[in-house]
């Protein structure tokens, strides 16, 4: 006898492959209630360029969406990508098909993560996983934050990688391989014109 079960499950829209995160993004912002309003410009009598109730249970089975970088639905978690930030506000990317931007009043100063702090929040919680690339996974792992400095190890296909800490455009970690092997390192997180490789692993 098959039994269904009657609970709901929840797919999580998150970037996957490098393409995905625009390089000019500088981090995230956290959408912090159940609306999601827009403005084309800075300033609270502006015009509204887009405006959401978000209904969580309506991404039930979404892995993709134009608007939201990061959603965890069962969690009531969602993020847009940032690309600037003035005082109070944050401009984000509203639309990602079309890159439409628009600006978002922060409630506090937590909404806004630069991307060091997004990384290390949930990388460090969840660990990391190599985002899908035109070429082969390259993880050389340096023995510093250097790219001259020696390298220590070489991993193709990483199975888990967990985050120590992030210095620069380099994320110390510890990365288990299809062998078994595990090797710790200095690996290129993103590079200098923003191009992001790896990303937290939701789970």
């Amino acid at each position: 006898m098959i039994i269904v079960s009657g609970i709901s499950c929840y797919a999580d829209i998150v970037p996957t492959k490098v393409s995905d995160i625009p390089q000019n993004s500088i981090g995230v912002y956290q959408v912090s209630s159940s609306k999601l309003t827009v403005y084309e410009k800075p300033n609270d009598n502006a015009k509204i360029v887009y405006e959401e109730l978000i209904d969580y249970s309506k991404h039930m089975n979404q892995t993709k969406d134009d608007v939201f970088c990061v959603m965890l639905p069962k969690k009531y978690l969602s993020y847009l990508y940032a690309i600037d930030c003035y005082d109070e506000w944050v401009q984000v990317i509203y639309n990602k098909a079309n890159k439409s931007i628009g600006w978002v009043k922060k409630d506090d100063i937590f909404q806004f993560l630069p991307w060091v702090n997004f990384y290390e929040m949930y990388g460090r919680k969840y660990g990391l996983v190599a985002l899908k690339n035109n070429e082969k996974f390259n993880g050389k792992l340096h023995s510093k934050p250097d790219k001259n400095s020696s390298v220590v190890g070489q991993v193709t296909q990483p199975v888990r990688i967990r985050l120590t800490t992030i210095e620069g455009n380099w994320a110390l970690v510890s990365i288990l391989d299809i062998t078994g092997d595990v090797q710790t390192g200095y690996l290129n997180w993103r590079n200098q014109d923003g191009k992001y490789f790896i990303f937290p692993e939701f789970k």
